[in-house]
């Protein structure tokens, strides 16, 4: 039943095509960067962070990541989880603070020198693309209480991911989920481990 379900779920996620292919997918980046900023080279683009004062705070990087909207905190956690210790992971709570809003306080030029250092890392190019990116996240064994970590399935389904919740108990995203299974994980994973 488990295994049927899992395998239903990954027949509705089509193959990439629009968009989601690579080739188009440069393409559209390269349009929107030149529409935004008068270049093609849109992985130029991680670096770019100012208020343009359109009631968001900050709004940086690759797709414009806002400070107010929430965006640009989940991808400021997805780098923190890989650099736990770098300059911007201190703005977390901040950010949290300025969630919603078009303020700055706490964030400032410190903020906006942290970003453009960690725009440099791999790290941070990467949590950028991955954020904006996932097609379909599965969250396994979690209760999804813990952040940064909770913070990635919203970010994924604001993103138009499918999300999966495989948990023993109930988890306050059972609701936006598209599929719930509360069961043993080694149970509703074992058909598809090789033993």
């Amino acid at each position: 039943m488990i295994a049927a379900a899992l395998a239903a779920l990954a027949l509705l996620a089509p193959a990439p095509a629009g968009l989601a292919a690579p080739k188009e997918k440069e393409i559209a980046m390269q349009l929107v960067s030149s529409a935004e900023n008068s270049s093609l080279d849109w992985r130029a683009q991680y670096r770019y962070i100012e208020d343009i004062h359109d009631g968001r705070g900050y709004t940086a990087g690759i797709i414009g990541f806002c400070s107010g909207t929430g965006d640009m905190l989940e991808v400021v956690r997805a780098y923190a989880k890989k650099k736990p210790h770098s300059r911007l992971a201190r703005f977390l709570p901040a950010l949290r603070r300025v969630d919603g809003t078009d303020s700055h306080k706490g964030l400032g030029k410190p903020f906006v020198r942290a970003w453009r250092k960690a725009a440099k890392q791999k790290a941070m190019r990467r949590a950028q693309e991955l954020t904006e990116q996932c097609d379909l996240f599965l969250a396994i064994g979690s209760s999804l209480v813990v952040w940064p970590a909770a913070g990635f399935p919203l970010a994924a389904k604001r993103n138009g991911a499918r999300l999966v919740i495989i948990n023993r108990d109930e988890t306050e995203f059972d609701e936006i989920a598209d599929l719930v299974l509360h069961d043993d994980i080694g149970a509703a994973l074992a058909p598809f481990i090789a033993h």
